[in-house]
């Protein structure tokens, strides 16, 4: 499925940089597009959609958004029990194309297995800074190994420890197989990309919550959102703004990396693949699998190459209960 989407510059950019090394080469720049949209895409409304409301944050007009839901809520007349699939994601991730000379690619990198709150997975931790397991640290390795056949522009990634961890391993491979030719020299780091936020429901388990209000949340009942929390489509809309901005900054025929997690790579996949946010958690993600998406320059049109591919390198299963619902 191919999706078409237009593009609107905004001529606002606003940056703010923090020299923090990872290693002698490299450092970390903080990017702010949480307050200054540098590039809007929003999708081609079909005929009968017209006069549908673009979603927007809740404390400035929870009545959009409540449309926009109950919108999304009415086209999605049959559940997804598993996403229908375009026919063109690719079976073996290594026949991916060339980025067409009009294009520009992202590889969406989740971070992997990490250390929930109490040792215990099940427990939901959402934006909580959690470090990531031994194996979460080889599962970031592996996946950084396999995107070293390509030459990244930028490589962008949420300010939670378990995320930054997978993108400095991008880098270190970058590093390794293009250090003889000029590259960047700075992970850049969005807010925009961190996990979505639990509030009060961080250190409980779904059971604990419940299924009424799981079930609830997840079809965008904002009534529901947990107190000092976010609610799906106020996450989509920062993480879609954060997407905008890189790729307002990574050149046509080049690919950028964003290395982040379970939600935020679902929303984006969810805009390639025009999955109504009511049912985002359909969107199977495994932990330091990668996906890959193309946005044509000129059309919009976004083109999902391929989902939650997880490089085969004989580590063991890993556990993920904490935010996978």
């Amino acid at each position: 499925m191919r999706v078409a989407f237009s593009l609107l510059a905004l001529p606002v950019v606003v940056t703010c940089f923090a020299p923090v090394h990872l290693n002698k080469h490299m450092g970390v720049q903080i990017v702010a597009t949480t307050t200054t949209q540098l590039w809007s895409a929003k999708k081609t409304l079909k005929p009968d959609d017209s006069d549908k409301k673009k979603e927007k944050d809740t404390k400035s007009a929870p009545e959009d958004i409540k449309s926009a839901v109950e919108d999304a809520a009415k086209e999605s007349t049959t559940a997804l029990a598993n996403i229908n699939l375009p026919s063109s994601i690719l079976t073996d991730p290594t026949l991916l194309p060339k980025i067409p000379s009009n294009a520009k690619r992202l590889f969406l990198v989740r971070h992997g297995e990490v250390i929930p709150p109490g040792g215990k997975h099940g427990v939901f931790y959402g934006a909580m800074d959690i470090p990531l397991s031994p194996l979460g640290k080889a599962e970031a390795g592996a996946a950084a190994k396999f995107l070293q056949k390509y030459k990244l522009h930028q490589v962008c990634s949420s300010p939670l420890k378990r995320a930054m961890y997978g993108a400095n391993e991008v880098m270190l491979y970058q590093e390794k197989a293009f250090m003889h030719e000029t590259m960047f020299k700075r992970m850049k780091v969005d807010h925009g990309f961190s996990e979505l936020n639990r509030g009060t429901w961080c250190g409980k388990t779904k059971d604990q919550i419940g299924d009424e209000l799981m079930a609830k949340f997840n079809s965008c009942d904002l009534s529901v959102t947990p107190r000092g929390g976010e609610s799906y489509p106020v996450l989509c809309q920062r993480v879609l703004t954060a997407r905008d901005a890189l790729l307002e900054i990574t050149d046509a025929g080049r690919a950028s990396c964003i290395v982040s997690h379970l939600q935020v790579t679902r929303a984006i996949l969810a805009d390639a693949l025009d999955v109504p946010t009511t049912q985002l958690t359909d969107i199977e993600v495994g932990t330091a699998s990668i996906s890959c998406v193309d946005y044509d320059v000129d059309t919009g049109e976004q083109t999902v190459h391929y989902m939650s591919f997880k490089p085969e390198v004989g580590l063991a299963a890993a556990q993920d209960g904490g935010n996978y619902v």
